[in-house]
């Protein structure tokens, strides 16, 4: 028997979406590229929705230019990650041969997101903030920028009197560091 894939939709345009599509038309075997961040030479996060799949089949993912990411090392023993919803996350058996980061994934709805790490979307990051607001002795200082125009709050946990301990924590600097 032989079946005919559906073809594909690859979309990266939501937050923390990464990727470039190389050639999508086998849906067998796609091939796409980890974009460079912004503003610079490193790359290493890609996070991209698939449209289109069919349930049932195996869809083959190749990322080509992963032995050329920041820590192509890192690799070896890696294994993506994917969900249907975006709430439940999963991985999804990897390989590394070098040159191309690859995975096969046999659909059971037709769209899923994959992902270097389970992201953390800036709306749960924005009710994370809302929430630390509410903690009597916690203010927010200031709010800066981005150079893609997002917030960057400033919160101060206590009084900031001479004497006490000081603490600077930075986190979501790149999309894959929210581990941090």
């Amino acid at each position: 028997m032989t079946v005919t894939l559906s073809p594909l939709h690859i979309d990266c345009d939501f937050d923390s979406g990464n990727i470039l599509v190389l050639d999508a038309s086998d849906p067998a075997h796609v091939h796409l590229n980890i974009r460079k961040d912004s503003h610079s030479d490193h790359f290493q996060w890609f996070h991209f929705k698939a449209s289109g799949l069919t349930p049932g089949q195996v869809h083959r993912f190749s990322l080509d230019n992963a032995h050329q990411s920041s820590y192509k090392n890192a690799w070896t023993g890696y294994h993506a990650v994917a969900s249907y919803d975006q709430q439940t996350w999963f991985r999804v058996p990897s390989q590394f041969d070098g040159k191309a980061l690859s995975f096969d994934f046999k659909a059971e709805q037709p769209q899923a997101w994959f992902a270097y790490f389970e992201p953390y979307p800036r709306a749960r990051h924005n009710q994370l903030i809302e929430r630390a607001k509410q903690i009597p002795g916690v203010e927010l200082l200031a709010s800066g920028r981005s150079v893609q125009g997002r917030d960057i709050p400033l919160l101060r946990a206590g009084n900031g009197a001479a004497g006490k301990r000081k603490l600077w924590i930075i986190a979501q600097q790149h999309p894959g560091e929210h581990m941090a």
